[in-house]
């Protein structure tokens, strides 16, 4: 049986260039300095055209990625060793998130374990961090709305109009249940990271702040400790 081909996992945009500097020019025409320097398919949550302009971005890094025959890059400058698993994304359900952690180096990359993307796809958080217990570099601690998420799939919503529709929601609502995953990784014994989110799109001005408050006063409540640069 033929070995699938794993994703090309760079340390530096020095390196990416000069892995990928010929490879450009023959099937995309443009420089491996153009296409590794630019942010692609990044915006898709403000809607609109935001996908033909994704499209637009991304079609000459897929060129050359065909032209490696290789199924996706990831370039990991020495700053960022941390894949975030995101909704609408190629790792975003729990089967692709898991197949990047097979085929990827634990000593060279971890993923940030964003619990509302990893819950709005239906995935088990609590079964990631079991699973892979030295690959959470650090979390996204956020919370979906299991009622508001069941009608975006049954009106097949975008992600953009999901979020417009309440689909994250404030602790203790929602989906994980966050306090058996907050002890699932203090459990861990290592120091994690943890930020605190709530996706607002478009936020009203003056509802981030009560929201923000409250959440932290609950993450407190369940150990979480503030912390300052």
């Amino acid at each position: 049986m033929a070995r699938a081909p794993s994703p090309i996992v760079v340390r530096s945009w020095s390196t990416a260039r000069r892995v990928f500097s010929s490879a450009s020019h023959t099937s995309t025409g443009m420089p491996a300095s153009q296409l590794m320097m630019r942010s692609a398919g990044t915006h898709l949550h403000r809607g609109g055209d935001s996908l033909e302009e994704a499209l637009t971005e991304c079609r000459p890094i897929a060129a050359l990625l065909a032209a490696l025959e290789a199924p996706c890059l990831t370039t990991l400058p020495a700053m960022y060793t941390d894949l975030h698993p995101h909704v609408d994304t190629h790792v975003d359900p729990e089967q692709r998130v898991e197949r990047f952690l097979d085929v990827s180096d634990p000593d060279t990359v971890s993923i940030c374990l964003d619990t509302g993307h990893v819950a709005y796809a239906g995935g088990d958080n609590r079964a990631l961090v079991a699973k892979h217990p030295g690959r959470n570099g650090y979390v996204h601690l956020k919370s979906i709305d299991p009622d508001v998420l069941a009608g975006v799939r049954a009106e097949g919503m975008s992600f953009a109009d999901a979020v417009k529709n309440g689909a994250m929601v404030e602790p203790p609502r929602g989906e994980p249940d966050m306090p058996a995953l907050v002890a699932d990784l203090n459990a861990l014994g290592s120091p994690l990271i943890a930020i605190v989110e709530h996706d607002m799109y478009p936020a009203p001005p003056g509802a981030p702040l009560p929201i923000a408050t409250r959440a932290c006063r609950y993450y407190t409540e369940q150990g979480l400790v503030g912390y300052r640069r």
